[in-house]
């Protein structure tokens, strides 16, 4: 049913105004996350995260193509820079089975260790999107958590359970 347009915008006046009232507020977070990663392929490149609890690799650059994979690597700041030390470390997907949109996550300092990348996803469009993942080799652990828990996958991880779409960080490293 369509209301007339005097009426849906008093409609609207009193729904704005009675959630005010009731304190329904959209967390500055949610309101700045991405609508969209950017393009149907991305790709960003971290660093080291420094040492301390809760410290995260900071992004070093991300950029995004929709064209491909390749296409969206390239783009990467200091793409001329020797790209030996950069090393994928995982890749993610907006859906299950590793469909749909994605993006690679790259190493500044090399592949994963025992201490690898601590990736923080929280103000992110994949905080709300990421369905699975695919690490490397070298890249083969990851712990995935929320502001609920933690747990810890082997990757390849064709559909992350309870983290569907739940991810706040992901710490990536190698284990053995």
């Amino acid at each position: 049913m369509r209301l007339p347009a005097g009426l849906s915008a008093r409609v609207m006046t009193v729904a704005v105004a009675v959630a005010a009232a009731v304190g329904v507020t959209v967390p500055p977070s949610a309101a700045a996350e991405p609508a969209s990663p950017g393009g149907r392929y991305c790709a960003s490149l971290v660093g080291r995260a420094p040492e301390g609890p809760g410290a995260v690799s900071p992004v070093i650059d991300r950029e995004c193509s929709d064209t491909s994979r390749a296409d969206a690597r390239a783009r990467l700041r200091g793409a001329r820079v020797e790209t030996q030390a950069r090393a994928l470390l995982v890749t993610w997907y907006t859906a299950i089975d590793y469909g749909g949109f994605s993006e690679d996550i790259y190493g500044d300092s090399g592949p994963c260790d025992r201490r690898g990348y601590r990736l923080d996803i929280w103000q992110t469009y994949w905080r709300n999107n990421l369905s699975s993942v695919i690490g490397t080799v070298q890249c083969n652990r990851s712990l995935f958590s929320n502001n609920v828990s933690a747990d810890t996958f082997w990757l390849p991880v064709p559909y992350l359970g309870k983290y569907n779409d739940n991810v706040h960080q992901m710490h990536v490293y190698y284990y053995s």
